[in-house]
């Protein structure tokens, strides 16, 4: 009944009552003789036909102008709750409605409670540091930033500890070894990796035992990072950015910056910035290397 107006069921109905064949109604009207043999089979047997149904079960608690209400109390205040919602609802309802139809309805407007978005907490100071950042180096070119050394340290797990991983099975295999997924106390070993590379060349990577320290890191800028320096810019124009971790502003590190700021330059890095580095793309293909060997 779905294919067929309301116009044209009044027209089956119409020829239907004189007793006309299926055939000839079908002829006459120009539709499909399912559509007809539907109409007739309901008129016969109930009297009425299916097009009646469509304003049968209970009529709807809330209205399109109540939904059009609610969805702009849901997007004036993303962090309220359904019960918040129907409460405030309720107030204008002497029939009150229930939480769930308060749902039914947010949803039908294809809003949907899901988990907040996490994102670096960005302070009006933090905003201000940043736009005179971007001020500052608006005028750099693609061939200023490719003599930028970008440096950056990334934690592994090796057993994964978080997220859904998902494999094909019948419920009998449940517990075969290649349905299941390992996994040991405390997360399991992890290998921290620091690394610094430019476009030119990628540079050296440490995997220290430990958490690195500002001695340690003192360390790798002196033996590491300045040897690849004189390796693969020996005009002195290098650009050297650090990642903003805390041990940066530890005085040690801040002197050993000064001594070689003949041969590399110290590229400020402004706090809760977002993540310009290179290697970014580095750490997303090795994590996934990492995660697809099995067993971890």
């Amino acid at each position: 009944m779905g294919d067929l107006s309301d116009f044209q069921g009044e027209q089956i109905v119409g020829v239907c009552l004189p007793g006309t064949y299926v055939t000839k109604m079908v002829t006459l009207l120009g539709v499909f003789r399912a559509a007809v043999s539907t109409v007739t089979t309901e008129l016969a047997n109930h009297g009425m036909t299916s097009r009646a149904k469509r304003n049968s079960g209970q009529k709807p608690r809330l209205s399109v102008r109540d939904g059009h209400t609610l969805k702009t109390n849901v997007s004036k205040n993303h962090r309220t709750t359904a019960a918040n919602v129907q409460a405030e609802l309720n107030i204008h309802f002497e029939d009150h409605v229930s939480t769930k139809t308060v749902q039914q309805q947010i949803h039908k407007s294809t809003i949907h409670n899901t988990a907040a978005t996490a994102t670096p907490l960005v302070t009006e100071n933090n905003a201000k540091i940043r736009k005179r950042w971007c001020d500052d180096h608006n005028s750099w070119t693609s061939d200023v930033w490719k003599y930028v050394v970008g440096s950056d340290k990334s934690f592994f797990t090796l057993f994964p500890t978080s997220g859904w991983v998902y494999d094909w099975r019948i419920p009998k295999e449940t517990y075969k070894p290649e349905c299941l997924l390992p996994n040991v106390k405390h997360g399991g070993r992890s290998v921290i990796i620091w690394e610094a590379t430019s476009w030119y060349s990628a540079g050296p990577k440490i995997t220290p035992n430990v958490q690195i320290t500002a001695s340690d890191y003192v360390d790798i800028f002196g033996n590491w990072v300045h040897h690849m320096v004189k390796m693969s810019f020996p005009n002195n124009d290098t650009i050297f950015q650090d990642y903003n971790w805390l041990i940066h502003t530890a005085k040690s590190i801040q002197s050993c910056f000064e001594e070689h700021e003949d041969a590399l330059q110290h590229l400020p890095w402004p706090a809760q910035s977002p993540n310009l580095n290179i290697i970014e793309q580095q750490w997303a293909g090795l994590e996934s290397r990492v995660r697809s060997r099995f067993p971890p």
